[in-house]
């Protein structure tokens, strides 16, 4: 079993699970719904089986459900320690394995219950933040979340970039007029 957010990692997880091994993959409602929007909208391709609709409802029981136990599941990280997921787990003497940035702390391991944690984030690296920056030229950058005021204050002084972070509680870009 391997987890991940829906949106970002799970795509991540298929796509490597693919190219580790030809097993069936199975993935919950919430990823596949969004792998539909991804697929209407790219040219990519997930071939994921869904897993019983009374898993993906959110259900605690696990009745009828009919794996072979060789299956790859990918489900996102809040479901790591429902009871069904435990059960199957114990069932089908599985392993949980857990993907996430977090996961380069040791207690991410112990939140979700999790075998084994594989540092894996969607996030561009410092680096990577400043190049985008760089490509698009915007007249003006918001920073949010984490470093967002030394981000923005950096990108002003060394950069020369008009760059400022969101405030805690605005929820608009207008907000700053």
């Amino acid at each position: 079993m391997l987890f991940g957010y829906s949106l970002g990692r799970a795509q991540k997880l298929q796509r490597l699970a693919r190219q580790a091994t030809n097993r069936q993959i199975v993935v919950h409602d919430a990823i596949r719904t969004v792998n539909d929007a991804i697929e209407e909208a790219t040219d990519l391709d997930f071939p994921a089986g869904p897993i019983p609709s009374s898993l993906s409802a959110g259900d605690d029981s696990d009745d009828g459900i009919d794996l072979a136990g060789d299956e790859i599941l990918i489900l996102p990280t809040n479901l790591s320690r429902s009871d069904w997921v435990e059960t199957l787990t114990e069932r089908h003497d599985a392993l949980k394995a857990g993907f996430s940035g977090w996961a380069v702390e040791e207690s991410f391991r112990y939140r979700g219950g999790y075998d084994a944690t594989f540092p894996l984030t969607d996030h561009c690296d410092f680096d990577e933040l400043v190049a985008v920056v760089e490509a698009v030229d915007p007249e003006v950058v918001y920073t949010h979340h984490g470093f967002d005021e030394e981000f923005a204050d950096l990108l002003a002084t060394r950069y020369d970039y008009d760059a400022r972070p969101l405030l805690g509680d605005q929820t608009r870009l207008d907000d700053f007029c």
